[in-house]
């Protein structure tokens, strides 16, 4: 809650004493990496990152921070590869295809980033909505 309302400092706290509370768990790992990526703090996101993948490498959650963050860096050759990383592991899941897309779109790469909305939508038909949701807000 204290991200989703950017309160970035307590909600790094929480994170932080999760992580006390559950050493080698990768979850609270990953809280304070997107906490760094809302702040912009790249550097330290990609430390967190690394000391997660020293718990699991194949982690789903780990797999999309990594693509996350390199999306935010605009590193865009990791991202895909990362994405499709979390594709393997989960096709199903429609996000995934969609921040593929994006990273296309980016690209200017028009036939890629159309095959991946498409399949977004094939598994999800509601992702239109959400698409033109975030193309509004994010004034793409």
């Amino acid at each position: 809650m204290y991200l989703e309302n950017e309160k970035f400092d307590k909600s790094f706290e929480c994170y932080e004493k999760a992580c006390e509370l559950s050493p080698g768990e990768i979850h609270p790992i990953i809280g304070k990496v997107n906490v760094c990526i809302a702040r912009d703090d790249f550097d330290l996101a990609q430390e967190y990152l690394d000391e997660e993948s020293k718990i699991d490498d194949h982690d789903l959650e780990y797999l999309t921070a990594v693509a996350q963050l390199a999306m935010n860096k605009k590193d865009f050759e990791k991202s895909i590869e990362y994405w499709d990383k979390c594709i393997e592991i989960d096709d199903e899941n429609p996000m995934f295809w969609v921040y593929k897309a994006f990273i296309y779109g980016f690209q200017d790469q028009t036939e890629k980033f159309e095959k991946c909305i498409n399949k977004a939508c094939e598994l999800d038909p509601s992702v239109v909505y959400l698409l033109e949701d975030f193309i509004e807000d994010e004034d793409i």
